[in-house]
């Protein structure tokens, strides 16, 4: 989600504004609110991450990143703009064109 954010200028320093309740965020991640919230209170525990006020700061980036199996992606903005603000052909419009 970080990685997400950042690129598109929502998040920076290693922390990110969420501006939903964790009922919410249970629902859409398809958890129990019970079960979000002492996984949310086990990664602040352990001082992985840190939550104040709807703000989430990344404390131990490299534990999260090993707990995720995360792997970095080539993460492109859609749509893709070229130099000068222009926006880009999607791979997928170039197919409609012919």
């Amino acid at each position: 989600m970080y990685s997400r954010l950042e690129m598109v200028g929502l998040a920076a320093d290693l922390s990110f504004d969420i501006a939903f309740s964790q009922e919410v965020m249970s629902d859409a991640l398809g958890l129990s609110a019970p079960h979000l919230n002492r996984s949310l209170a086990k990664l602040r525990a352990e001082g992985v991450v840190a939550i104040s006020n709807h703000r989430v700061f990344l404390r131990d980036v490299v534990a999260l990143e090993m707990l995720a199996s995360f792997q970095p992606l080539d993460l492109t903005r859609i749509p893709a703009t070229e130099p000068h603000g222009r926006r880009a052909e999607l791979p997928s419009e170039a197919l409609w064109a012919k």
